[in-house]
Order: structure tokens, then sequence, then C-alpha cells
């Protein structure tokens, strides 16, 4: 069996929160998003999803994503023709082809991810359970995101895993309101 998530516990202390949730995504938790969420947020965002489920006509719904997936898929099959076409008219740099050829994997598996998730389907919508869907799907595109954000060597912009080194500051605030200051060690 695996071993049970570790409980959530977001400090109160408005610094301690931020810094906790930052790192939390920086692991790949996308659960953390969802404990940070006011519970009536939390309601809101099952109900919306639950709702939707209900109202959108399901044979379209479902037909729409699954044909996302089946154009994925072929996609994914024929990525030296995807890569090397020039649908726009313009032919693309080989730079650029080969940069898009190294992010492909990541490209992919985000798909894949979204096109397993309980979006697909308006049953999916209708038993919508933001707590899994954070937990599961949510750390899943963290994960994709991270991927994809590593390859851009040249980017001055931390990639996700990074922010695990951001410090958050308390600058001033009321009892409902703060001002934080977040800052990376290269500053």
């Amino acid at each position: 069996a695996a071993p049970a998530p570790a409980k959530i516990q977001i400090p109160e202390e408005p610094a301690a929160a931020i810094q906790y949730v930052i790192r939390g995504m920086a692991g790949g938790n996308g659960a953390v998003l969802w404990e940070a969420m006011p519970a009536s947020y939390q309601t809101d965002v099952n109900s919306i999803a639950q709702l939707a489920g209900t109202k959108i006509d399901p044979e379209l719904y479902d037909r729409v994503f699954a044909t996302v997936g089946r154009l994925a898929n072929v996609l994914n099959k024929q990525k030296t023709f995807a890569l090397n076409s020039s649908l726009g008219g313009e032919e693309k740099d080989p730079e650029e082809i080969a940069k898009m050829e190294e992010a492909w994997p990541s490209i992919m598996q985000l798909v894949e991810t979204l096109t397993s998730s309980a979006l697909v389907s308006a049953s999916g919508l209708q038993n919508f359970d933001g707590k899994d869907f954070f937990a599961g799907t949510v750390s899943a595109i963290l994960a994709d995101v991270d991927a994809l954000s590593k390859l851009q060597l040249e980017s001055d912009e931390p990639t996700l895993a990074e922010l695990k080194n951001a410090e958050v500051k308390y600058v001033e605030g009321t009892e409902t309101e703060a001002t934080l200051e977040i800052s990376m060690p290269n500053g």
C-alpha cells in the first residue's frame, strides 16, 4: 500500500502561508493549492464543475475531448511531419524545430494529463471532486509544466522547482490584507 500523503497544514501567518504554498507547488503538490482555498471557494469550484456537467450536451462534450485526445495521438505518431510542416506559410527555423522536438514529450504528457482527467467527460464533471482533482491532475500538471520550464534554458525566469528557493517576507498588513515581498536567491 502507498503511504498516506502528509497532512497539509497551511500556517496562519501570511508570509509563512504563501511560502508553504509556493514550496508545495514547487514540489509538485497540487493538493496544497486546494487546501489554501477558503472552504467557500472549494465548495464553489466543486459546484461550478458539477453544474457545468449537467448543463452541457454530454455527447458533444465527450466527443470533443475524445477528438482532442485522438488528434494528440496522431500528432505524437506523426511528430516529424508536425514539427516540419509549414502550415502557416513560413518555413521554420531549424533551431526552433530542435527546441520543439526537445519539448515534444513534455507537451504530449501535458496533453495526456488533461485528456485523462475528470474534465474530459460530462460524467466526470458531474462527479467532480476538487480535492481529488488538485491532488492528482493538478499535481501532474505541475510536473508537466516544470518539465517544460526546464527547457527554457535562456530564460531568466525560475523553473517551478526553483521556486522552492523563494523567500517570502511580510511587509505590512491589516487583519484582512497583507503586503508580502517574494524574492529569489539570485535576485
